[in-house]
């Protein structure tokens, strides 16, 4: 795995976790599969836990209200209270000081 992917994992997880941590996560297999995906990570889990890990990940992330793409997941968490990702933050705080 490369070390991109690691960070992407490790990005996920972390996300997953605080949808656990938040009341987020309802049903009950979901929550059984994320505690395990965070507690062991994705390579304890079989292929169709891993396919609920892919439903979670798709019904909770959070796409930019600004450029309309896929917050990255290491922004995700603070993006689920304020949807825009990092770089459209970064242009609309320098339009704000130009002005």
């Amino acid at each position: 795995m490369e070390e991109y992917e690691i960070y992407e994992e490790k990005a996920k997880s972390a996300f997953v976790e605080h949808l656990l941590q938040n009341d987020y996560l309802s049903d009950s297999t979901e929550i059984g599969v994320a505690k395990q995906y965070v507690d062991r990570g994705l390579s304890s889990l079989s292929d169709k836990q891993k396919h609920v890990i892919e439903g979670i990940l798709r019904e909770h992330a959070v796409v930019c209200e600004e450029c309309e793409e896929l917050i990255p997941w290491d922004e995700q968490i603070h993006a689920l209270n304020d949807p825009i990702c990092g770089e459209c933050e970064y242009r609309r705080n320098r339009i704000l000081e130009d002005d």
